[in-house]
């Protein structure tokens, strides 16, 4: 039986630079050599929580904008602009800002995009691990639309490295600022077909996108994706499925993906290795996203 998802189009990575011409939808970062950079900058990092140190913000915000920066993908303002042409309103950390208000700031950058940044930290100050998220939004200036989106997760226990409360912070948000830089240019696309007997997964990207035999995609639910902004907020369905031979330029065929520590536990237990590869199936829905690149797969998610 094969479940399909009907009337989709590919969808490829979303892009952040000026082309002289229409270029096919599926891309990746590595294949925009040559074209125009848009000038981009980022707003000092917001946070949802309390008590968060504005050294720890400074030294995040610092972090965050070396990693983009090693992207390519942007000609970033000067930060010593920030202070120049940023209102007092723009810098207020604890007040949430809208796509309009950062469009405004980002006019006065003379920027063409600008980055909303949240920061989630725990406020819990007796814990010995901390968990930290960094989420990104692109908002076009003149649009005030959502280009990309970008989230990343990041986790530190303490130790010789991070001794204090604020370094388990740091080295958490430095963590989940990697990760989210990669996650906004992963080329992402959706399940097309599901074959419950082979156990078969049809995906719309393919070698236009960078996917070849052997690249690992994680599967996030299609209800947390919104087509008209491009707003993932990062559900990871706990599943990650892997390329096989059969590739083609704009769909390829995927089956369950097992990490090496699974693959070792389970060499000699097949019946069990095909349940969990079963199961993991069985999560599965014609039109999730799936988008380039390892997710931790930790505890079930419930449905």
């Amino acid at each position: 039986m094969v479940r399909r998802m009907l009337g989709l189009t590919c969808l490829g990575v979303v892009l952040v630079t000026a082309v002289a011409q229409a270029q096919p939808k599926e891309d990746s970062l590595a294949a925009r050599g040559g074209k125009r950079q848009k000038v981009a900058a980022f707003l000092p990092m917001r946070y949802a929580g309390k008590n968060v140190q504005d050294d720890v913000l400074a030294r995040l915000d610092d972090r965050l904008w070396k990693a983009v920066f090693e992207t390519k993908a942007f000609k970033l303002v000067e930060r010593a602009r920030l202070d120049d042409v940023l209102e007092e309103q723009f810098l207020d950390r604890s007040i949430p800002m809208d796509a309009r208000q950062a469009a405004k700031a980002g006019k006065a950058l003379k920027a063409e995009l600008i980055g909303l940044v949240t920061l989630e930290l725990p406020t819990d100050d007796d814990q010995r691990e901390v968990h930290a998220r960094i989420s990104c939004r692109m908002v076009n200036v003149g649009t005030t639309k959502i280009e990309m989106y970008g989230v990343g997760d990041g986790t530190v226990r303490k130790s010789k490295e991070y001794p204090s409360w604020d370094d388990m912070r740091i080295g958490a948000g430095y963590k989940a600022i990697e990760v989210m830089a990669g996650d906004m240019f992963a080329a992402r696309g959706k399940i097309l077909e599901l074959d419950d007997g082979a156990l078969a997964i049809k995906i719309s990207i393919g070698t236009m996108a960078g996917v070849k035999e052997g690249t690992v995609l994680s599967v996030f639910r299609a209800s947390d994706f919104d087509p008209a902004t491009g707003v993932t907020p990062g559900r990871f369905a706990g599943v990650m499925i892997v390329a096989t031979e059969q590739v083609g330029p704009s769909s390829a065929l995927c089956r369950v993906f097992l990490t090496p520590e699974e693959e070792r536990r389970l060499k000699n237990k097949p019946d069990e290795r095909r349940r969990l590869v079963q199961r993991r199936f069985d999560r599965l829905r014609a039109g999730d996203e799936v988008k380039v690149g390892q997710r931790a797969i930790g505890a079930e998610p419930e449905e």
